[in-house]
């Protein structure tokens, strides 16, 4: 009796018990040796680098040459976590082809075959907002939506403003700060992008890195990069393409590279032959190479040699529908490419007499490019007829890099007077000057128009960027 009970009560036990568990999973322990140099890189990687230091001074860890984000990834996939955002949010789009603005058809632009109404007014702008850096301005951006500012200067740091606070003359500037980051110790920041989300800024710099940063505060990423893509040069320019899905980038090297924003990788742009691409409507190779024609439609003479994107490439810029893109060369040549297949649409060898041409800037219904070069003018292109309609004269310098730029209604082009911290600005139609600003107190390298409204971005040699709105 006592055994069948003893083995009822066993029986019963059992049936009540809950089922053994399946015993966790041993993952193997990194070894010290491994595990501190991918932390002295992570720390380096988010540019905490006086920590790295002191962690490899007292562990006596020899410090790895490169920064890393291997440990991160590794913690991720171990605990099966992604939050790290998106730059698409994701969404992909199909392909890079022409993005369709509606409201760019009600947007005022140039256009020289339609007679002008009314008498042109003398504008004026305001000086709101000023940008203060150690070292001298390098760089600026102004997002779509007109929000947000950003610039760049020599030492890597990088200053972004919340222009939407802006509701009086006097304002606090500290308030309109939004973030401010020591973006590029090891180089000067070439160059400033805002994504066409206006929720992303992208940087280029001389330590050969394009990095990536989100301005949404409520995110772990604020002062550090969300992407970090590398180059094997300098990176001097950058742009996206409209619909926000690649990177445009420029470097001191011939060979253009289109960035996927959300994977990473990296597509390149094969150096066109001497003579590919050349031919325009109403400008064959033979013209081409033999120079452009001047705004009156003579030659401009002798033959000049083919002339290929060589280094380095000092700007660049997507067409406002994203179907082409134009290059800017120190070889003084201007590049037309067809964004799509990559192919060479025409070549502007001697642009500025074979100067080296430092911004590129097409109107918005994509009739014209702007350009500015080392001859100490600006010149307007025709892209139909590959002809210099306008020259914009007197005042940039042949000294140093300057970009001039078309701003507000596209009635007039703004650009920096090499000589003082003076702006000028010029009659887009005719080129006559309409009157200059008091800027800066040294030249004004970089100016960059808001597409939101008429407004403007000033960047200057004595270390300070300086936002202006036109005076109503």
């Amino acid at each position: 009796m006592k055994d069948s009970a003893a083995a009822a009560a066993a029986a019963a036990s059992t049936a009540g018990a809950a089922p053994p568990r399946d015993e966790p999973e041993v993952v193997p322990a990194m070894s010290q040796e491994t595990l501190l140099p991918l932390m002295i890189s992570q720390l380096k990687y988010w540019q905490l680098d006086s920590l790295a230091q002191v962690i490899a001074t007292v562990t006596q860890t020899t410090e790895p040459t490169a920064p890393s984000n291997e440990l991160a990834e590794i913690c991720a996939e171990v605990l099966d976590v992604d939050d790290e955002p998106t730059v698409l949010g994701g969404a992909r789009a199909a392909a890079v082809g022409p993005v369709v603005d509606d409201a760019a058809k009600d947007r005022p632009m140039l256009d020289l075959d339609r007679r002008e109404k009314g008498h042109r007014e003398q504008p004026w702008y305001d000086g709101v907002l000023s940008a203060d850096h150690e070292t001298p301005c390098s760089a600026g951006s102004l997002s779509l939506d007109g929000q947000y500012m950003a610039s760049g200067s020599r030492c890597g740091q990088i200053k972004i403003f919340d222009l939407s606070r802006i509701r009086a003359r006097s304002h606090a500037r500290s308030r309109l700060l939004l973030r401010k980051i020591a973006a590029h110790p090891n180089g000067a920041v070439n160059d400033l992008r805002f994504h066409p989300s206006s929720q992303f800024l992208a940087s280029a710099s001389a330590d050969a890195t394009i990095k990536l940063f989100t301005l949404d505060s409520e995110t772990p990423y604020g002062r550090r990069p969300i992407r970090v893509l590398t180059d094997a040069a300098p990176v001097t320019c950058i742009d996206f393409h409209p619909a926000g899905t690649t990177l445009l980038a420029g470097a001191n090297h011939p060979t253009m590279r289109l960035w996927d924003v959300e994977t990473s990788k990296c597509f390149t742009m094969p150096v066109p032959d001497a003579t590919d691409g050349l031919r325009v409507d109403g400008l064959d190779a033979a013209d081409a190479v033999a120079g452009l024609r001047s705004p009156t439609g003579a030659g401009a003479g002798a033959a000049a040699p083919p002339a290929l994107p060589a280094l380095p490439t000092l700007a660049t810029v997507f067409s406002p529908r994203g179907d082409a893109f134009a290059v800017a060369s120190g070889s003084g040549a201007i590049t037309l490419y067809d964004t799509a297949s990559g192919a060479v649409r025409a070549t502007l060898p001697r642009a500025h007499g074979g100067a080296p041409v430092s911004n590129v800037h097409f109107s918005r219904n994509e009739k014209y490019l702007l350009s500015t070069g080392g001859d100490g003018v600006a010149k307007l292109w025709d892209l139909k007829t590959g002809s210099a309609v306008v020259v914009y004269s007197g005042a940039l310098s042949t000294s140093m890099p300057m970009r001039a730029t078309l701003i507000g209604d596209e009635t007039c082009v703004a650009g920096g007077n090499g000589q003082n911290g003076e702006l000028t600005l010029w009659d887009a139609r005719t080129g006559a000057v309409l009157r200059t600003l008091p800027a800066h107190d040294k030249p004004v390298r970089v100016v960059v128009a808001s597409e939101a409204n008429d407004s403007f971005l000033t960047c200057s040699e004595e270390g300070r960027a300086r936002y202006f709105r036109k005076r109503i």
